[in-house]
């Protein structure tokens, strides 16, 4: 996984859109899976340089959670955590890293896409009750995804739901 390629287009795209993310943790890199059995393999690869912390299904489908040994380093952050998702039925998605997520908890969600209005928002989770979010994805496939939870705090929260 080219980690650093799909960051790089990352970090264009926000600073491009004016987006100042210097004070937000950057969370997570998530995985897309576009089958099964490539969901199992990439899996397996994860388990060599990190350790499945947590499971979770939504929509029919498997989202994993990887804590890395040796966290990934990026312009002097450090990223712990991995999200593999498994497909889910009618998902039309390409095979790779798909997005990332900040965790923007001084903001509510509504306020930070009220500062950045001149973007198009994908509010669809603005107000779930556990890991509430919006995103945004740019024409070269830059994929950001801004929270108010981090990902130890959501796992902690499902975990006490089940």
């Amino acid at each position: 996984m080219d980690y650093k390629k799909f960051l790089d287009n990352i970090f264009t795209n926000l600073n491009e859109a004016d987006i100042d993310v210097s004070g937000y943790e950057l969370d997570h890199i998530a995985y897309r899976a576009t089958t099964n059995q490539s969901f199992d393999k990439v899996g397996l690869d994860l388990n060599q340089v990190g350790m499945k912390v947590f499971r979770n299904v939504i929509r029919n489908r498997f989202i994993d959670i990887y804590k890395l040994h040796i966290p990934i380093s990026y312009l002097m952050r450090k990223i712990e955590f991995i999200e593999l998702l498994a497909p889910a039925e009618g998902d039309t998605f390409n095979e790779g890293l798909e997005h990332v997520e900040f965790v923007v908890d001084n903001y509510n969600l509504h306020e930070f896409i009220e500062k950045h209005s001149s973007l198009s928002w994908n509010t669809n989770s603005i107000d779930r009750e556990i890991s509430a979010e919006v995103g945004i994805k740019f024409e070269n496939g830059a994929n950001i995804k801004f929270k108010t939870m981090s990902m130890p705090e959501i796992i902690q929260l499902e975990s006490n739901k089940k």
